[in-house]
């Protein structure tokens, strides 16, 4: 939600990482699904794009809501990991790819 809103403000992201104080790597583990966002980093973020953090919370809200009826199925990334060796990594790429296609056009 926090990278889509960059793009709509046209702040690339190494902007958005200065302004928020998130870091590249800690961005790019919470991308992959390897680290949680934290509370402070979500409200440094939202700070940074001028947005209130209950905005981007009800925004995921309805849109998680909404992804069962696209028939998109949320998944927990420790599963992923335990998929992956057997050989599932190419669906959930693919998944990743749709979910954010649909995450963005949900947002318009």
């Amino acid at each position: 939600m926090l990278a889509l809103e960059c793009q709509n403000k046209g702040l690339t992201l190494k902007d958005f990482f200065e302004k928020s104080g998130i870091s590249q790597p800690t961005w790019s583990r919470i991308m992959r699904g390897q680290s949680k966002m934290s509370l402070e980093d979500l409200k440094n973020g939202c700070d940074s794009l001028e947005l209130q953090m209950s905005m981007i919370i009800d925004r995921a809200e309805t849109i998680a809501k909404q992804l069962p009826k696209e028939d998109v199925k949320i998944v927990n990334p420790k599963d992923i990991q335990a998929d992956q060796n057997n050989g599932d990594l190419t669906k959930f790429v693919l998944a990743s790819a749709a979910l954010a296609f649909l995450i963005s056009k949900l947002m318009k």
